[in-house]
């Protein structure tokens, strides 16, 4: 069959002309929007993060500058800086990529309704790690 296809010249069109299609520069991915958990939750993450300091300190960092060194950084933030170029802050909640940020109060709540499903330890482990982050 190899032999039948060499005389034609196979181009996937489709492919080139969606590599080369643009986007435009107005448009915008909210996370906030599309989260990967209930929404419900969302509201809590966010209710959380208001009460959590380092969150807090976190997203001042994100929204000003991050400075040069992790020594220049306050206590709390240290652990953020070698994840530093994938988080961002929308509404109020910090993501890390499409992953919401869990403040330290709320970790035994999210901790809890993973392991409600019963779907064993990789299970709980891969569903946490679709949709939440802490460090």
């Amino acid at each position: 069959m190899l032999l039948c296809l060499q005389k034609y010249n196979l181009e996937m069109y489709l492919a080139d002309t969606l590599s080369r299609a643009s986007l435009s520069r107005d448009e915008e991915i909210r996370m906030v929007n599309f989260p990967p958990i209930h929404s419900a939750s969302v509201e809590n993450i966010c209710w959380e993060s208001l009460k959590d300091n380092s969150v807090q300190a976190l997203r001042e960092v994100i929204k000003n500058e991050w400075p040069e060194t992790k020594a220049d950084l306050p206590v709390q933030v240290t652990p953020y800086f070698d994840v530093r170029d994938q988080l961002s802050v929308e509404d109020g909640i910090v993501f890390k990529g499409d992953r919401c940020l869990i403040s330290i109060s709320f970790r035994p709540k999210v901790l809890a309704r993973l392991h409600r499903s019963h779907i064993g330890r990789e299970g709980c482990l891969r569903g946490a790690r679709e949709c939440v982050y802490w460090p």
